[in-house]
């Protein structure tokens, strides 16, 4: 169920004994709704399995009506001559702390027409969001929050995989990449902190907490800690990021020319917790990232034909959650989505 074959909307329903705890990795990046099924469902049935056998069939029952109806109306929408055209769909990736950067573009894309499509930066929205781009669904990404890497580079809990940050490369669709929430490395609670990032004891109150070595640790909820990522890591950050966009770019039809890559970075701070009125202000480490971006590009650059690989950087004196860089962000993906359909009508 988590092939493409089985496309995202179809309706897949799982009953199970395995339903409780991490079932993660039975869902991938697909929209498959799981329900535990109490008791064992082998050998004969009692009262409590007929109870969640009707249950089950309750819902996919329901689930495979409500698909069947919305296909008839499409149908019917299909053939209407007043149908209603469909809007470019624009992915645009997002985390609690660039909730503020994604509302504002999203307005602004609505006001030009586009739909934007948020997905949440916690590994299975990354990956999801990578499935739908290799499905064609949208029309250009916005990469605005590629925090996902951070947790797959040093293992927090919501990476999306090494494939993170490929897809658009690799079909051919405009995108605007930049460094939201790559100051973060995500945990669990704070006991679950792996030992190198053990807290100091005393001195520190509230949510904000040490290392040993002073690396800032943030409490957010008994569930969710998070790491400041220091300048050295942010190197790594950028390289890993860099490549993958390139990774994309390799496996790129040999027909096909390769679609605009914008690196956009706000140097004023890449999430709500860093910049000037954040928690963890770090110049120096996001210096440190741009610097490492910066080095990365210029190296793939020269290694590839250039008609072959189409990545800028642009600097901005603004914060990511600015009004003025998300005015830069629409803007920009405007204009690459315009210039795309612009040579798509010449052939």
């Amino acid at each position: 169920m988590r092939d493409t074959a089985f496309p995202i909307g179809l309706p897949k329903f799982m009953l199970t004994t395995m339903a409780s705890g991490d079932v993660s990795e039975f869902l991938g990046e697909s929209d498959i709704c799981i329900m535990p099924s109490v008791g064992d469902i082998s050998g004969s049935l009692n009262a409590i399995t007929l109870t969640t056998l009707r249950s089950a069939l309750a819902a996919i029952s329901g689930m495979a009506h409500a698909w069947h109806d919305s296909k008839q109306q499409d149908a019917s929408a299909s053939s209407s001559t007043n149908k209603h055209n469909d809007k470019p769909m624009i992915a645009i990736s997002m985390f609690g702390v660039t909730t503020a950067a994604v509302n504002q573009i999203s307005d602004l894309l609505k006001q030009q027409g586009y739909e934007p499509v948020a997905f949440h930066a916690t590994g299975s929205g990354g990956r999801s969001m990578e499935r739908l781009i290799r499905e064609g669904y949208f029309a250009a990404v916005i990469d605005l929050t590629t925090t996902e890497i951070c947790d797959h580079v040093y293992d927090g809990v919501l990476s999306a995989g090494p494939d993170r940050l490929t897809a658009a490369a690799e079909k051919g669709v405009p995108q605007i990449v930049s460094v939201g929430a790559l100051d973060m490395i995500n945990f669990g609670s704070l006991s679950s902190l792996p030992s190198h990032y053990e807290v100091r004891e005393g001195g520190d109150k509230g949510p904000m907490h040490h290392t040993r070595n002073g690396t800032p640790v943030y409490e957010h909820n008994s569930q969710v800690t998070l790491v400041r990522t220091s300048a050295e890591q942010c190197k790594e950050i950028g390289r890993h990021l860099v490549s993958n966009l390139f990774k994309g770019l390799e496996r790129l039809a040999g027909d096909r020319k390769a679609a605009p890559i914008r690196i956009l970075f706000p140097k004023a701070g890449i999430s709500a917790m860093d910049g000037a009125d954040g928690v963890w202000d770090d110049a120096e480490a996001r210096e440190a990232l741009l610097d490492s971006i910066q080095k990365t590009v210029d190296e793939h650059q020269s290694k590839k034909d250039a008609q072959r690989c189409n990545v800028s950087i642009e600097v901005f004196e603004h914060h990511i959650n600015s009004s003025e860089f998300a005015k830069v962000v629409a803007d920009q993906i405007v204009k690459l989505v315009s210039e795309r359909q612009k040579r798509l009508c010449l052939f």
